[in-house]
């Protein structure tokens, strides 16, 4: 484990995949969108061209409600570019011989997930969102 994740970091996959039960795809389907959201921010909000080194420090709140899973991110990086949280990407052209690396994850979290609201709140980056199971 990195160094300072220790005291508060907490594997919630044994309370939260349990309780998700039968609901088929639905463990698969927040593993990926977690990954994109926390991929996002580590690459982006916490790049080294966003600003001057800081030490960062990213919080994951998962309530399960009817129906779906309420996400709520929360981080220290930089705000988002013009303050908001991405729209669905434009189609790409996945028909060429050179296919792009990256700019599939947007794509991917609204695939995923609904109601994606982003805000600033003093040094917080504040992402909600809800995952239909």
């Amino acid at each position: 484990m990195p160094p300072g994740m220790g005291a508060g970091c907490t594997d919630p996959r044994g309370r939260l995949y349990s309780r998700l039960g039968a609901r088929r795809g639905a463990a698969g389907r927040l593993r990926i969108l977690l990954a994109e959201i926390l991929n996002n921010t580590s690459e982006h909000a916490f790049a080294p061209e966003a600003g001057p080194a800081i030490e960062g420090r990213v919080t994951l709140t998962i309530r399960m409600e009817d129906g779906h899973l309420a996400l709520r991110i929360t981080d220290t990086g930089a705000t988002m570019p013009g303050g908001c949280a991405p729209g669905r990407p434009a189609p790409m052209d996945l028909t060429g011989p050179d296919l792009p690396e990256g700019g599939f994850g947007w794509g991917l979290i609204h695939d995923l997930s609904c109601d994606i609201a982003y805000a600033r709140a003093g040094p917080l980056n504040i992402l909600t969102l809800c995952m239909p199971l």
